[in-house]
């Protein structure tokens, strides 16, 4: 796969929904930031196309539930190991003091 930016250094990829444009793509680039910042970083990252993700949703009759005002997060905190479950959950309750809606994975 090529996504046309030369940057990139290893893995590409991209995610394509029943024959729509990519819905999100990305992949290894590790010499970008030295390039930018000067600092030798690996790196990994991807983008995601909000409005094409709205798009799907409507089109999969999924936008009502999932795109409720009601369902409002400020703030999404991703644990990617258990032990940063007790810190999560202290500063959920810490910022609901500021009327900010807070919510976290359950899962790995």
């Amino acid at each position: 796969m090529l996504r046309g930016l030369d940057y990139y250094t290893g893995l590409v990829f991209e995610v394509n929904l029943e024959g729509e444009k990519a819905l999100l793509g990305g992949g290894r680039y590790d010499k970008l930031y030295q390039e930018i910042g000067g600092i030798n970083s690996p790196a990994l990252g991807f983008a995601v196309g909000i409005e094409r993700l709205v798009d799907y949703l409507e089109f999969c009759g999924l936008s009502s539930e999932l795109l409720k005002d009601n369902n409002r997060v400020d703030i999404f905190f991703f644990a990617a190991a258990p032990e940063a479950y007790l810190d999560i959950l202290i500063w959920k309750e810490k910022l609901e003091n500021y009327l900010l809606a807070a919510d976290y994975n359950l899962e790995q």
